[in-house]
């Protein structure tokens, strides 16, 4: 303002002439100036706000930044906090897993010392329990399969175990193992091959049968009829002429039995093949030992033979011939109930072992026993999926 006064001042000197312009500018100034100092003030306002509106978002923006650190930091934090509680729960299921293997491996050190020192002690513990095995397989193949020769060679090889012991209060056994063998070899054992043999002989018998057939006139009573060519004989051809034309008008034929009616092809066929497999199904129940189905079978084949073919067919006299014979043939056995050498093995066995000699542990009675129990379920939640070695060899040879 002083600047534009001195040259307020400077004008004003220069002359009167200048004196009117002048004035009306100095008017003019003042209004300059307030408007120019509004301006500025505004100008002033303006920028002082930005700038306060600017500082306040910027503090906001680090009020929010350091939310976010500060929940940032919580969540480590307690992302520490688990996995340090994770880490110290494996640190105690590895020891206690580390100290049950160590209980598990004593518990079978002992278990191993145990059944050494038992082994040791009693040693023919082990033939019995062999020879018992024997008995039972030899009544297995008996009762099961009526194989008697096996049978046999099963109680052989247990009596040659129980030898092998050289034990004189086995002998009473020995004796009942050789009765049991002398019952089987008395035994008697039916042919069943010869009797398949000749049923097979009668299968193919079948097809070469005659069929029945109805009443056929004699071949002598059909030449007695027939016309003589003599003239001289004309009194015996008028009278067959006549019986001739009175037996062909009216024939009268008498026959004993039942009336059996001509088959066709095809029933002659099914015939045949029905017999055929009733003798088979015999046949079948030789092997399996079924003396009933075996009677049944060739009681039917043979009265189908008799009432479906001739009686005075050779062949087919000679089929029921056979047929008889076969029904008559035994094909069962009578197996003794039971072998009387096997109870008295298990009586030896369980007195030896009731005396201190057994050869397995007693589970149930037995803390150890419920110890690997214990261990068993734990090892089904050990961590990472890891497992012991020779620990389900150990549970499996125990339990």
């Amino acid at each position: 303002m002083t600047a534009e006064n001195k040259n307020i001042e400077t004008s004003a000197a220069k002359g009167s002439s200048s004196k009117p312009a002048t004035s009306n500018k100095g008017a003019l100034l003042p209004k300059i100036s307030l408007l120019v100092s509004i301006l500025a003030l505004l100008l002033a306002i303006v920028i002082g706000g930005s700038l306060l509106w600017l500082g306040k978002e910027r503090v906001q923006q680090q009020a929010m930044s350091n939310l976010q650190v500060d929940s940032q930091l919580t969540q480590e934090k307690t992302a520490r906090e688990q996995l340090s509680q994770t880490l110290q729960q494996t640190r105690q299921q590895l020891d206690e897993q580390q100290q049950d293997a160590k209980q598990l491996s004593e518990v079978v050190g002992q278990l191993r010392a145990q059944l050494r020192e038992k082994a040791q002690r009693t040693p023919a513990n082990w033939v019995l329990s062999e020879a018992d095995y024997l008995l039972k397989m030899a009544g297995h193949k008996l009762w099961l399969q009526h194989d008697v020769p096996t049978a046999i060679l099963l109680l052989n090889s247990a009596d040659e175990r129980i030898l092998s012991l050289h034990d004189p209060s086995l002998i009473p056994l020995r004796r009942t193992i050789a009765n049991d063998i002398t019952q089987l070899q008395a035994l008697h054992r039916p042919d069943r091959e010869g009797i398949a043999l000749r049923l097979g002989a009668l299968v193919t018998q079948i097809d070469k049968l005659e069929l029945a057939h109805p009443y056929v006139r004699k071949q002598q009573d059909a030449q007695q009829d027939q016309l003589s060519s003599q003239v001289a004989d004309w009194k015996q051809n008028l009278v067959k002429s006549w019986h001739h034309f009175i037996n062909d008008f009216v024939t009268v034929q008498r026959q004993d039995g039942q009336v059996k009616p001509l088959l066709s092809p095809s029933q002659n066929w099914y015939l045949r093949q029905n017999l055929r497999l009733m003798i088979l199904q015999a046949q079948q129940a030789v092997y399996q030992e079924q003396p009933e189905l075996y009677r049944q079978s060739l009681a039917d084949a043979r009265q189908w033979v008799a009432q479906y073919f001739s009686a005075n067919d050779p062949k087919a006299q000679g089929v029921i011939r056979e047929l008889d014979q076969l029904i008559k043939q035994p094909v069962s056995v009578e197996y003794p109930k039971q072998l009387k050498s096997l109870p008295q093995l298990e009586g030896i066995l369980q007195q030896r072992l009731s005396q201190g000699g057994a050869i397995t542990p007693r589970r149930h009675n037995d803390p150890n026993y419920h110890h690997l129990c214990r261990f068993a379920t734990r090892v089904g939640r050990w961590p990472y999926g890891r497992r012991t070695s020779g620990v389900s060899a150990a549970l499996g040879g125990w339990i």
